[in-house]
């Protein structure tokens, strides 16, 4: 097979390490790749949002896939947002990732969090049919996340393990779902997700200094979360997030604080 990988950066890399290892793969070329992946891949001078010239340049050497790495130009519309759903539902497996009754490890969590996202997967192909005026396909895309990729395998809340780059999806389907009209399924989730912030939270401020850049990935993401529900009419649920991070503060260190949560800081003196 060859195959043709789209974009430049780390999750790329790894898509090109992956696929050099497979005995399928006869020639892999990367646009427009880097250093890096220049080990695995024969990289091309095409930037990631220049469709027509992918395009010509998948025909011209004959490819048999193309892998798009980055999200923009998934929702820029080099791929088709329906052809995407499509996949996401009768060609993609996931009966593997749904299973809980297997251990899941550091290099699952590494895979399937980080380097290959998961939800970000999901929420990119339901953000691109969002574009295309397709809200009920993109609230089933939200879901199908949730049902194949269960909590109990994949936390919501990732910072521990070093994979906030999740966290922020989980965000993203938050408020996905209030602009569907999903409001229950928004606050639903953005109570499990705010559970797992708070006890981050907690954990990382008892390190002090040493805790202080996951504490304030975790609070800043928790004070997003809060904003996001006050501006979809659950003014008191995002209160009441508010309310237990003020708490928290004040148990940990019975200091002045305020918390400004409209614009997204938070100033503890």
């Amino acid at each position: 097979m060859k195959i043709l990988i789209v974009g430049s950066g780390g999750r790329e890399h790894a898509i090109a390490w992956a696929v050099a290892k497979s005995p399928r793969a006869d020639k892999i070329y990367c646009a427009p790749g880097n250093a890096g992946i220049a080990e695995y891949a024969e990289c091309v001078d095409i930037k990631a949002m220049e469709f027509d010239k992918i395009v010509f340049h998948a025909k011209e050497i004959k490819a048999d896939l193309v892998i798009v790495g980055p999200d923009d130009p998934l929702v820029g519309g080099l791929v088709d947002a329906l052809e995407l759903y499509e996949k996401m539902k009768t060609v993609y497996k996931w009966d593997a990732l749904k299973r809980t009754d297997w251990f899941v490890d550091y290099q699952n969590l590494y895979t399937f969090l980080g380097v290959l996202s998961q939800r970000q997967l999901f929420v990119t192909v339901a953000n691109a049919l969002m574009d295309a005026g397709e809200p009920e396909k993109a609230l089933e895309m939200q879901d199908m996340c949730q049902e194949v990729f269960p909590e109990k395998n994949f936390p919501l809340e990732s910072i521990c393990v070093g994979f906030s780059g999740n966290d922020y999806m989980v965000a993203q389907m938050i408020e996905n779902y209030y602009h569907l009209g999903a409001a229950d399924k928004a606050r639903d989730l953005a109570v499990r997700f705010a559970t797992g912030l708070l006890d981050t939270s907690a954990f990382y401020l008892g390190w002090g200094s040493l805790g202080s850049a996951e504490f304030e990935t975790a609070s800043r993401l928790l004070l997003y979360v809060a904003d996001v529900c006050k501006d979809y009419g659950d003014k008191e649920l995002g209160d009441e997030m508010l309310s237990q991070l003020e708490d928290l503060l004040h148990a940990a260190s019975g200091s002045a604080y305020d918390i400004e949560g409209q614009e997204d800081t938070l100033k503890v003196q």
